[in-house]
């Protein structure tokens, strides 16, 4: 039986940590098998995420059709997952100087 996901409603880089720190700890243990693995949340199944992306794509064609140009998968693509992505590359961008700002007032701490 595969194990419930946890959603966890936080931030993105804190609900990685919370469900991917039990499944470290299995695998340091043992080698990980499929029971091991979280069930996949609705919003994450790829039927889902295929339905929303071919919305994104029909309405591509349809405004590419209308100006007389050739569909774009990757702008399809930008406009279905841009705010997850975006999200996601802002707090990548945004740890290191985090970190570094952490490291720097602890250097300097006499």
């Amino acid at each position: 039986c595969v194990p419930k996901h946890p959603h966890i409603p936080a931030n993105t880089k804190l609900r990685v940590h919370l469900w991917l720190n039990p499944l470290f700890r299995i695998g340091s243990k043992r080698r990980l098998d499929e029971d091991d693995m979280f069930e996949v949340l609705p919003e994450d199944r790829s039927d889902h995420l295929g339905e929303e992306l071919q919305r994104y794509w029909d309405q591509e064609v349809l405004n590419a059709t209308k100006e007389m140009q050739t569909p774009s998968l990757a702008k399809a693509m930008i406009r279905c997952y841009w705010k997850s992505y975006s999200v996601l590359g802002f707090f990548t961008l945004l740890e290191p100087l985090v970190l570094g700002k952490i490291i720097e007032y602890f250097e300097n701490y006499d």
